[in-house]
């Protein structure tokens, strides 16, 4: 991704975005959606559950229903996704995984109060 700049006295500098800390933003959100959403190939579960039944730890609050734990657990890829793409904004795609990171974030936290209320 090329930036253009202007300098002083009317010079045009162009930026080269490249590969960096910032560029696992993205990543860790596609990890997020992977571990927290259902897949088909997999039975109807999402790799979350798999991983977590592996370890013996609950997924849902009621044996099947309920609340899904692992949506939330995903909000522990999400902040650090978030905070990379805001530190490292210079590196390639870490505006793109900062912005879905936050929309995700704002998402599940709204879908959290409206299961309180």
């Amino acid at each position: 991704m090329v930036q253009s700049h202007i300098l002083q006295g009317g010079l045009q500098c162009n930026m080269i975005k490249k590969f960096g800390i910032g560029t696992l933003s993205p990543l860790l959100v596609l990890l997020a959606v992977l571990w927290s959403c259902n897949i088909p190939y997999l039975g109807d579960k999402c790799f979350g559950d798999l991983i977590l039944n592996t370890l013996r730890f609950p997924s849902w609050s009621n044996g099947s229903s309920r609340i899904h734990y692992t949506v939330y657990y995903s909000l522990l890829l999400l902040f650090p996704a978030f905070a990379l793409g805001v530190k490292y904004k210079a590196d390639l795609y870490a505006a793109i995984g900062k912005w879905l990171s936050g929309i995700m974030i704002v998402y599940l936290f709204v879908s959290l109060f409206f299961m309180i209320v």
